[in-house]
Formats: structure tokens, C-alpha cells, sequence
């Protein structure tokens, strides 16, 4: 995958609000809370007494991230979206055009309009720093580097997109959750997927808040892309165990 197209995709989730509003659409009921908190384990030397606000956090961090990467509110109903990076580069191309556009209209505007548009900027546009009107010539210096800077802006934007999705909100969501384990128990989750079915509770503990997550935003007709998350929490594994401790 294109790394800065995973890096726009991640960077596009950051915060922009507060999570913890106490919607209940987006928070973990104490139910589910206490449901999640069982694949942790009752270790009586826990090394995060703050686990149990921690987990309602990252769930509501979580509600968000999914609900902003993937899916646009229209007339009250919510429809799929592309990835943060798709829109991106498809926006970009548009203001490139626009920008191109009114570029190439200015310089071919007819001897007759440039002289009329320059009386009228004269007569009624914004005074500069030293109290002139803005003439046309000005006005094109003035555009000319704005212009400029979004086309070039629309150029690095072309690689951005790839094909195919990259559950960014659910890997974050795993990484997270691979911090309170972490925490927790003094040690990162092992991935145990695929070692003679054995049962990693790790894996089970993304796949559950995941799945409380899904049966939530189904209330608004939508679904999660993936709920398997085998893939996702071995690849954040081996990365987090693969990175030298600081």
C-alpha cells in the first residue's frame, strides 16, 4: 500500500471533537463494558487502575473514527464513502480544473472585457495597503500564487489514492486496545492466530468491540466493512513486536 495514502487515511481520522458527550448511540453501556473487560482477565496486580474509563475512551474514539472514514450523512440518512485519501484525490482534481480554468478564462477574456473589468475594479474594488484601487493586472498578480499553490497541491495529491480498503479507524481502534492490553498486563497481546486454533483472547476482545460497534451504527442502516480483524490484529502485532523498545 501507498504509505502516504495510509498516512492521509490515518491523519484524516485525528480528533475533532469530544468524545466523551455521554451519547449512547457512541458509548459502551456498563453491560458491554463489563464484557469487554472480561477478555482482559481478573489480574488482582492490574498496572492500570484507570482501565475500565480507558476502554470507554477508546470505544468512543473508535464510534467516531468509523462514522467519519467511512460513511456521509445526506438528508439524514447515512451513505458509504470513500477512503479519507479517494476523496482527497478526487476533490483535488476538481480544484486543479477549477483552478486551471478560471486561469485560462482571465487570460483569454476579450480586449473590450479586460478594459471594462478594469474600470470597475478602479471604481469599486477593495483598496490595497496604500489606499489604491486594485486594477486587473494587480488583481491577476494578487491570484496568480494561490493559484498556483492548489494546482501543485492537486499534483501531490494524485498518488494518494489505492485501490481497495484499508480499515484504517479499525486498525487504530487495534492498536489502541493493544496499549491498554499492554498496560494492563505489563506485556503487548501475543497473536495466537493460527497456532493449533488456539484461543487468543486478544484477538476475541478487538473482534468483540467491533462487533458492539457494528450492531450500533446498524441501527442507522449501516454495517462495518470487516468484523474478521485476524488480518488487521496480526499485522499491528507483529509491527508492535517488531519495533525496538525505547
Amino acid at each position: 500500500m501507498n504509505e502516504d495514502a495510509k498516512d492521509t487515511d490515518r491523519d484524516g481520522l485525528k480528533p475533532r471533537k469530544a468524545y466523551w458527550s455521554g451519547d449512547l448511540e457512541q458509548t459502551l453501556t456498563e453491560p458491554e463494558l463489563d464484557h469487554v473487560l472480561d477478555y482482559f482477565g481478573a489480574l488482582k496486580t492490574a498496572k492500570d487502575p484507570e482501565l475500565r474509563s480507558s476502554i470507554k475512551v477508546q470505544f468512543q474514539v473508535f464510534m467516531v473514527m468509523v462514522l467519519d472514514e467511512g460513511f456521509r450523512e445526506e438528508e439524514g440518512v447515512l451513505q458509504k464513502a470513500p477512503k479519507p485519501s479517494t476523496i482527497i484525490k478526487r476533490e483535488m482534481k476538481q480544484v486543479e480544473k477549477a483552478c486551471a480554468k478560471l486561469d485560462a478564462q482571465l487570460a483569454g477574456l476579450d480586449p473590450m472585457t479586460k478594459s471594462w473589468l478594469d474600470q470597475y475594479l478602479n471604481k469599486f474594488a477593495k483598496k490595497d495597503d496604500n489606499n489604491a484601487r486594485v486594477g486587473l493586472r494587480e488583481l491577476e498578480k494578487q491570484i496568480q500564487q494561490p493559484i498556483e499553490t492548489l494546482i501543485f497541491a492537486a499534483h501531490s495529491a494524485e498518488g494518494l489514492a489505492t485501490s481497495g480498503p484499508n480499515y484504517m479507524a479499525l486498525r487504530i481502534m487495534v492498536e489502541r486496545l493493544a496499549d491498554c492490553w499492554e498496560i494492563y498486563h505489563g506485556k503487548p497481546p501475543i497473536n495466537h492466530n493460527g497456532r493449533d486454533r488456539q484461543y487468543d483472547p486478544f484477538l476475541e476482545l478487538c473482534r468483540k468491540m467491533a462487533s458492539i460497534a457494528d450492531a450500533k451504527i446498524e441501527a442507522k442502516g449501516v454495517r462495518l466493512s470487516s468484523l474478521n480483524l485476524s488480518g488487521i490484529v496480526g499485522k499491528v502485532l507483529k509491527k508492535r513486536h517488531s519495533q525496538p523498545k525505547e
